[in-house]
């Protein structure tokens, strides 16, 4: 049934139909069991005339999907995460762009003394998609995380990479007989500039540990 056919309907009954851009639910409200004329006729029967009608309709944005990072710092702002697009985690989500400015679902509310007496009107199509965009959106959220995890994965790679050419650092004479730590690390960031990728706690760490193996050995005394 159409938004148009709906309103026809109900004022040909005796209603009045107020159209709204959404109809929050609330837990208080009561959700009708039945058909939509057993719904109106029990609309009269509760005496009310008065119809809220929303009609959401599919948009551009349903088949996108885009995510906020956390923001951990106190001044850190959320970074905004890659889109994707849900059609190419699942392609037959696709079939509904034709229905892009559609409504299958329009949502009914008889308003009550404390809370209202819901009702939605559906179209099988639009079932399908609803099942289709939670899935797909089920699917972008496992791809980022299995591309999060992938992420992660390459930067420890590349930051043990590192981690080893300053320990490699141990067999060079010279690294060896440095003094203090300080010296060890203007030294090692001379010979590898891209040790300045590693955290300053991990150049520490690898440092104190360098320089323990080192005096154990008695390396910085030949």
């Amino acid at each position: 049934m159409t938004i148009d056919a709906l309103l026809q309907n109900l004022r040909t009954g005796g209603f009045v139909p107020i159209m709204v851009e959404s109809l929050r639910q609330r837990s208080s409200d009561l959700r009708f069991v039945g058909t939509l004329p057993e719904f109106l006729d029990a609309a009269k029967s509760l005496r009310s005339n008065v119809v809220f009608l929303s009609a959401p309709a599919i948009s551009e944005s349903h088949f996108r999907d885009r995510e906020q990072a956390i923001a951990f710092g106190e001044h850190d702002e959320p970074e905004e995460v890659e889109e994707i697009d849900l059609c190419s985690v699942l392609p037959r989500l696709s079939k509904f762009r034709s229905k892009i400015g559609m409504s299958g679902q329009i949502d009914l509310a008889v308003p009550l003394h404390e809370n209202n007496l819901a009702f939605s009107v559906l179209e099988d199509w639009w079932c399908e998609f609803v099942e289709c965009h939670s899935e797909a959106r089920r699917l972008a959220r496992e791809k980022r995380r299995v591309d999060a995890l992938q992420i992660e994965a390459e930067e420890d790679a590349e930051t043990e990479a590192l981690r080893e050419k300053l320990r490699s650092l141990i067999s060079d004479k010279d690294f060896a007989k440095l003094p203090t730590q300080r010296a060890m690390r203007e030294y090692a960031l001379d010979r590898y500039p891209e040790l300045d990728a590693l955290e300053h706690y991990d150049i520490k760490q690898e440092l104190q540990d360098l320089k323990a193996r080192i005096q154990a050995r008695g390396l910085g005394r030949k």
